[in-house]
């Protein structure tokens, strides 16, 4: 019996040391020992019973629960506390039944902890949650988790007040002298919740050190994404640090009483955003402060895809508090105003300075041909330079509205220091019809950014291809090139030089041989002009009237097999 004791003492050691897993069955009971052929009927209890290293299994169904609870619970370095479905099970935590708090998962105080595989949904209150994490947390992971219909109330008609909210997922420092730190979200889809005053996915307080990465955000009733500070979330160090927002997709968060973004920082500091595609937001990207008297400031945007927001594509520029040291670079930002409601594609507002913005695409759509729009006071430190701008009725129709002054992009150049190095030129994309913003020849930004600009460590293109391929920067947030999804066979030919290329109104065609006939092809391949004509007429040159085209790229096919492109604009 001694002995029998002994050895059972032992394994129960042994289990404490490297965490025992437990499993969690919608069949089980809370009485049984909670292994896999007897297990626990509610997670909380495996919650309670975990040590570092545990793994909870969670089989599949449907989980109606109060309150989740991870309360002063630690992992370790190397044994971090895992809540998971078993094996490809789908698990399903519904929030509709809660009665006692608003939170479907509650994780305060904890470190060294991971959920994944997990769908939280329907929970339907004021200052209802989805996830929460509060207090001093550390080495928090949530990944590939789905969280939807998290709403402020039941009632879907209802029009939210400013003390109305709710929170999808929200991590909240409200420790002033612990930050929430290593905090990793990742591979999660958040969607189709009604937020009120608040956002689908946000960082706030004092958090330092956290990684946003390859989620997608849409459907949301306010903002996506927000990185924020003073917001009095902790008595000090009051501002979200030092993270990066990469490679999620945002799309369709518009507000029904607000202007908001899909990605916006509001009092963060030194966050890197890069490589997301934000689109059918209000805006699709947006740097402010709220909050007089304090500063946003250090955040990089680089290497994004913005198109079809209904404001402008990237937003940028203090409210009642400062912005400033900011950089926007290598994006490209396309077709936004959908509203055109005189907002383009760059915005800045008041209380920005010293901020770069340079290798970026702005391509217009907006029927009032604007580009650019600069509020307020000009600032000091701007640099707007080494960007390729574009809209397709001609340079002389663009407008810049420049602090109180409008320009077309000459009068821009000639009399601002914002635009020496730039140019006004089609982007030549691969197909905007599916929004393929790949680069093709001919186009006017490539090799166009700045020339003297540094990689930074770690820094890709859009793709994760090297940011400069080549000597120089593209502009915009694509280095690598793809080939014109429509040709039609067609074949270049080195037998026909065309000039000028680009032209504005007349081209001259030279062969090697004599022409015969001359027809002109849109990127789609439509035949939008042909000529047939003699050899005697046209012989081995010709001048040719384009002006009645739309600005854009072309095929020139001579004597029906030798072909070029060449760009009206």
């Amino acid at each position: 019996m001694k002995n029998v004791l002994t050895f059972t003492l032992i394994i129960f050691n042994i289990l404490n040391i490297f965490g025992q897993d437990f499993y969690v069955s919608t069949t089980g009971n809370d009485t049984n020992t909670g292994t896999l052929s007897s297990p626990f009927a509610t997670i909380q209890n495996a919650i309670d019973n975990v040590t570092a290293g545990s793994t909870i299994y969670i089989l599949s169904g449907t989980y109606s629960t109060e309150t989740i609870w991870l309360d002063n619970i630690h992992g370790s370095i190397n044994d971090t506390i895992t809540i998971k479905n078993y094996q490809n099970d789908e698990v399903i935590i519904n929030g509709l039944n809660l009665t006692t708090d608003a939170e479907i998962l509650y994780i305060e105080n904890a470190s060294f902890i991971k959920i994944e595989n997990i769908i939280l949904k329907n929970n339907e209150r004021n200052n209802a949650s989805g996830i929460l994490v509060v207090g001093n947390c550390q080495n928090i992971t949530i990944n590939n988790c789905e969280i939807t219909n998290i709403n402020f109330s039941a009632n879907s008609s209802e029009a939210p007040t400013s003390s109305d909210n709710a929170y999808p997922l929200l991590i909240f420092g409200d420790n002033g002298t612990e930050a929430n730190s290593n905090i990793i979200i990742t591979n999660n889809k958040i969607h189709d919740c009604r937020t009120g005053w608040s956002e689908g996915l946000a960082i706030n307080g004092n958090i330092d050190g956290f990684e946003i990465r390859n989620n997608e955000v849409y459907n949301i009733s306010n903002i996506g994404i927000d990185a924020i500070g003073y917001e009095n979330a902790a008595p000090e160090n009051d501002y979200a640090r030092n993270g990066i927002i990469s490679q999620n997709t945002v799309h369709n968060c518009p507000s029904p009483y607000a202007d908001c973004a899909g990605i916006y920082i509001d009092g963060a500091r030194n966050i890197i955003i890069e490589r997301n595609l934000c689109y059918n937001n209000q805006y699709g990207i947006e740097i402010g402060n709220e909050h007089a008297g304090t500063t946003t400031q250090d955040i990089t945007v680089r290497n994004n895809i913005i198109h079809s927001n209904t404001y402008a594509g990237v937003l940028i520029g203090g409210y009642t508090g400062e912005v400033t040291s900011c950089t926007v670079s290598g994006n490209t930002v396309y077709g936004n105003n959908t509203s055109n409601t005189w907002r383009g594609e760059l915005e800045l507002s008041d209380k920005l300075s010293n901020t770069i913005i340079e290798n970026n695409i702005f391509s217009a759509t907006n029927t009032d041909n604007l580009i650019v729009l600069a509020d307020g006071t000009e600032p000091n430190g701007i640099s707007l330079n080494y960007n390729v701008y574009y809209q397709e009725n001609g340079s002389s129709t663009t407008d810049f509205d420049w602090y109180g002054t409008n320009y077309n992009f000459s009068e821009f150049q000639n009399n601002t220091s914002n635009a020496t190095n730039s140019n006004f030129g089609f982007p030549n994309f691969n197909n905007v019809n599916i929004f393929d913003f790949h680069l093709q020849n001919l186009s006017f930004a490539l090799d166009a950014g700045n020339p003297n600009y540094i990689v930074s460590p770690n820094e890709t293109d859009f793709e994760g291809n090297d940011r400069i391929i080549g000597n120089t920067i593209n502009c915009g947030a694509l280095e690598k090139g793809m080939p014109a999804l429509v040709k039609n066979n067609f074949t270049e030919s080195d037998k026909i030089k065309i000039y000028p290329n680009p032209t504005y109104d007349q081209i001259t065609i030279e062969s090697t041989e004599i022409i015969n006939s001359i027809e002109i092809f849109d990127i789609t391949g439509k035949n939008i002009q042909g000529v047939k004509t003699t050899h005697q007429e046209f012989k081995t040159q010709t001048h040719l009237s384009v002006s009645t085209l739309k600005n854009g790229l072309y095929y020139i096919k001579i004597n029906n097999n030798n072909t070029v492109k060449f760009i009206k604009q």
